[in-house]
């Protein structure tokens, strides 16, 4: 319940969509995450959809995600999307070198 708690709090603080804040995002172990993530192949399977905008190495304040392939597992389920006006969370990466092949992919 510790990860459903965040996550209320990680939705929360998230602004309307009519603003693009890049939120960074963190790449961590099944210990260290405040919330597991399972990404999906196709848009009706996610909860949400996200824009990976990059890299943002300095930014402070990120939030540690883990991902899964289990969307059972997971306290959210996440579509990738190309484009940031039709994404729910755009989000810049803090750690590439952490993050998963699918992700380092899309890093511009």
């Amino acid at each position: 319940m510790r990860g459903a708690g965040l996550l209320v709090l990680l939705l929360l603080a998230t602004p309307p969509r009519a603003e693009t804040l890049v939120a960074p995002v963190a790449f961590g172990s099944m210990f260290d995450a405040e919330v597991t993530v399972s990404i999906r192949r196709f848009r009706a399977e996610a909860q949400e959809v996200w824009h990976i905008a990059g890299t943002c190495a300095g930014a402070g304040g990120a939030t540690v995600i883990r991902l899964t392939d289990f969307p059972a597992n997971a306290d959210l389920t996440v579509f990738l999307g190309a484009k940031p006006e039709q994404a729910h969370r755009v989000i810049c990466v803090t750690n590439p070198g952490r993050a998963p092949e699918v992700i380092r992919d899309l890093l511009p």
